[in-house]
């Protein structure tokens, strides 16, 4: 017998040495919501070695509550006996960290029923902080594509009040101006000063990083925003946008500035589509206008949607997901210096995802295309006050 048992106690501490080796945390809970197993690296989350956390239960251990937590996967595992996901934002030894969490139902094939569950913890801190630097530098690309546009707004903004201001020093001078005209040209003055801050107001709004919030918003709005900061790409064009707002849409919860940039995103991409268009039937020398079509709806209960239509070039045949591969360029867009960095389509399912939303497309060579974007009205799924879950 003496063998046996040191047999099994060398099979212990090899699979103890192999769990203690993974990075991530890794522990099983039972039942009760009580830590049966768990590794150093989760262990280490909390502060504790392994034989200090056995037999807590893993609510009071990790978040200090005095109960399971209302959308526990630990109890949906012991539910269904299907794996699940969370993602969550949460804070240890005074950092915050994001976390993937995987439950695993442990299923007893004695009884056919779960009876613990594996929770893997993998912190995606890093990762996160890449993706949200990506993110910045594709709105900073996309900011760039309209960045003639919104110069040339602010010129005709800052010409406009100058002029004003001139006429109005001059005429006051001289005396010769009645008081109506005088009062004229200040409500004109006060009207541009007004509209030079929202143009100030909404750029800031979508560069600024603190803006990254989800909060209730005006899908419509959101929209307008996005148009007004590429309306000189589309004059450049001359590119003809009609917008079909729908009024009675509900507000949502979004990220405003993320969910600006997937308007002007699709929207660029679609000036990209027009232009090519036009320069394949200038050369053929017939004539194209080109248009694009911006649409919102609810297309159901706790839905809101946002579609992008355009009747340029389309997207290739055969090319599917591939348009939303970070870098992807297609053929018809790889001579085209004003197409970006290749990272705007990519951006966009990311945000969407982030949003808990989806994206539909579908494309006709030669005839348009057309993107919608659908996003639940009360933020991702399981999103409460910025936190996911």
């Amino acid at each position: 017998m003496v063998p046996m048992i040191e047999a099994k106690s060398h099979y212990r501490r090899r699979y103890r040495r192999l769990i203690d080796a993974i990075s991530d945390g890794i522990f099983m809970i039972d039942r009760d919501y009580r830590i049966i197993a768990i590794n150093r690296a989760a262990a280490a989350l909390v502060g504790l070695c392994p034989a200090e956390v056995v037999d807590r239960p893993c609510y009071r251990l990790f978040r200090g509550a005095a109960a399971p937590c209302p959308d526990c996967g630990v109890a949906g595992c012991f539910a269904d006996g299907q794996p699940r996901r969370r993602l969550r934002v949460t804070s240890f030894a005074d950092q915050s960290r994001r976390l993937n969490i995987f439950f695993h139902p442990a299923v007893d094939n004695r009884v056919g029923a779960c009876s613990e569950t594996v929770v893997f913890l993998q912190d995606a801190t890093d990762v996160a902080v890449l993706d949200e630097d990506v993110l910045r530098a594709e709105k900073m690309a996309c900011l760039g594509q309209v960045a003639a546009g919104i110069a040339h707004e602010l010129n005709n903004f800052l010409t406009s009040i100058y002029g004003i201001a001139q006429l109005l020093q001059l005429k006051k001078s001289s005396g010769s101006m009645p008081v109506e005209k005088e009062m004229h040209l200040l409500d004109r003055l006060v009207g541009q000063i007004e509209s030079l801050n929202l143009l100030t107001g909404n750029l800031m709004g979508f560069t600024h990083p603190e803006q990254e919030m989800y909060q209730v918003v005006d899908l419509n709005r959101i929209v307008d925003d996005a148009l007004d900061l590429g309306r000189y790409e589309l004059e450049r064009e001359a590119v003809r946008v009609r917008k079909h707002a729908d009024p009675a849409i509900p507000e949502a919860r979004l990220k405003k500035s993320q969910v600006q940039q997937v308007v002007l995103n699709l929207m660029l991409n679609a000036v990209h589509a027009v232009r090519k268009k036009k320069h394949d039937h200038a050369a053929a020398g017939t004539d194209y206008a080109g248009e694009i079509v911006v649409r919102t709806g609810s297309p159901a209960s706790g839905w809101v949607c946002l579609q992008v239509e355009d009747d340029g070039c389309g997207i290739e045949a055969g090319l599917g997901e591939m348009i939303f591969t970070p870098f992807f360029s297609s053929p018809r867009r790889e001579h085209d210096r004003k197409a970006g960095g290749g990272l705007g389509l990519a951006t966009v399912k990311n945000i969407v995802a982030d949003h808990g939303g989806n994206i539909e497309w579908r494309s006709e060579p030669g005839e348009g295309t057309v993107f919608t974007v659908n996003l639940p009205v009360d933020g991702a799924a399981g999103v409460r006050g910025g936190r996911h879950e």
